[in-house]
């Protein structure tokens, strides 16, 4: 994983190198040597993810001001299993032959990256999820430590990314 970091190559050799955060850097109106919020790399590390996908089957995904969305999540990492029904026809020489068609209804559902129901899915990805939020204006707000700690317990928390105060 380390290597993905390195920062002696651009594109995909080292897809979170510092030449590939400064090439999409520019999108956010960031300077190459100017602070990146966490706001700010987080997306930047989704777009790089998705751009050069360096871990086969891992997603990342961020959301902003704390807010979490299921459809995003499920658009990402979930692969609807499609109904195939057989269908026999005949080809332009007037022979018969049998193909897979993917039910219309379901296409449709696919095309539109909507999930609309648990059955027939499947995760098919791993994933990371950055969630933004403010947990304070010049201090962390004691009202938050129960809740950081609980994060901090779940086996899978990666840590939090900290912003200058």
């Amino acid at each position: 994983m380390v290597f993905r970091f390195l920062d002696n190559e651009k594109g995909k050799g080292s897809p979170f190198s510092i030449q590939n955060i400064a090439e999409i850097g520019i999108k956010y109106d960031k300077k190459p040597g100017q602070w990146y919020g966490p706001a700010t790399i987080t997306n930047i590390f989704e777009e790089l993810n998705d751009k050069y996908s360096p871990i086969r089957n891992l997603a990342v995904i961020t959301f902003g001001d704390g807010v979490m969305y299921e459809e995003k999540i499920l658009s990402k990492v979930v692969s609807k299993q499609l109904n195939k029904k057989s269908k026999r026809s005949k080809n332009p020489e007037g022979k018969e032959e049998e193909k897979e068609e993917i039910c219309e209804e379901e296409k449709k559902c696919v095309e539109k990256n909507i999930v609309d129901s648990f059955e027939d899915e499947m995760w098919t990805k791993g994933i990371i999820v950055f969630v933004a939020f403010r947990l304070g204006l010049s201090k962390i707000n004691s009202d938050y430590y129960s809740a950081i700690k609980r994060v901090f317990s779940n086996p899978f928390c990666m840590g939090f990314i900290g912003n200058i105060i």
